[in-house]
């Protein structure tokens, strides 16, 4: 019973002391969209866990906002609003605990 117990108490330390690691996507620097090269300039973790929204505003559309949406599971392009201006995979990097830290 004490050698039970002992294994169970040595597994339980072992469990607090793994970090999992978990897949992050990131935003591409730049899209060439309406003719022009446009940088990010946002990205945050969408209102829907385990995306990244990345924005490019620079230059600036007035009034609209090109966007490109990818999973931080795999890096696929999720959706966005430039007609194929996005690529359809983003880099990923690894985390060593959740959630993804997005760059500012």
């Amino acid at each position: 019973m004490l050698f039970r117990a002992s294994l169970v108490l040595a597994a339980a330390s072992m469990l607090t002391t793994v970090s999992a690691v978990v897949p992050c996507a990131v935003c591409p620097a730049s899209i060439f969209y309406g003719g022009l090269t446009r940088t990010l300039t946002l990205a945050f973790e969408s209102s829907v866990v385990g995306y990244i929204q990345c924005n490019y505003d620079t230059p600036a559309i007035s009034g609209f906002n090109p966007y490109c949406v990818y999973t931080n599971l795999n890096g696929a392009l999720y959706g966005s609003n430039t007609n194929g201006a996005c690529p359809t995979t983003a880099t990923l990097t690894t985390e060593t605990s959740g959630p993804c830290t997005v760059p500012t």
